[in-house]
């Protein structure tokens, strides 16, 4: 239960460990699907599903480009969380 919490204070506490969770854990369940012989003809998602899905299909090819672009920018860790300074301008 403890490392339970850790692990949650550590997720909430940079967002886009979630992110990478996330696209990480896609990618991977898609991979071993296909190894499976399991070949989808369509993907459907939103946002972060749509990304994962680019990636998980191998569209997007570049992930380490994204990523190191994603650690760059402050979009997910002061603009659109955190502080939220993206709403905060627009306010």
């Amino acid at each position: 239960a403890e490392r339970q919490a850790e692990a949650a204070r550590a997720l909430t506490e940079d967002p886009q460990r979630m992110i990478f969770g996330q696209v990480a854990y896609g990618t991977v369940v898609s991979d071993l699907l296909r190894r499976l012989g399991v070949r989808p003809s369509a993907v459907v998602g939103y946002s972060l599903g749509e990304s994962t899905s680019l990636f998980s299909l191998r569209a997007w090819r570049d992930r380490d480009g994204m990523l190191e672009r994603m650690l760059a920018s402050p979009l997910f860790r002061t603009e659109l969380v955190g502080p939220c300074n993206a709403a905060a301008r627009a306010w």
